[in-house]
């Protein structure tokens, strides 16, 4: 994963990731990270039977990783409005 290659270049320490390397993290991983978090997002439906304590900790860190990225989405001023 080409991530040691990203370059802090704010304030806050946020990774910034240039156009033209998006191809690059579009894998088979992210693709199924996504899809845990959007399922979730959606449904309110954890992957795995149980509660949160009998979730696998990759779990919780890609809903971890996902939220704080989708509140920054939802925040953000659309476009003609």
């Amino acid at each position: 994963m080409p991530a040691a290659s990203r370059e802090p270049i704010d304030t806050r320490g946020d990774y910034v990731i240039k156009r033209n390397t998006i191809p690059d993290y579009y894998t088979q991983e992210f693709v199924k990270a996504y899809r845990v978090w959007a399922r979730w997002n959606k449904h309110g439906v954890l992957p795995f039977s149980g509660g949160w304590m009998e979730q696998p900790a990759h779990v919780i860190d890609v809903l971890n990783m996902f939220d704080p990225i989708y509140g920054e989405w939802q925040d953000e001023p659309k476009a003609g409005g």
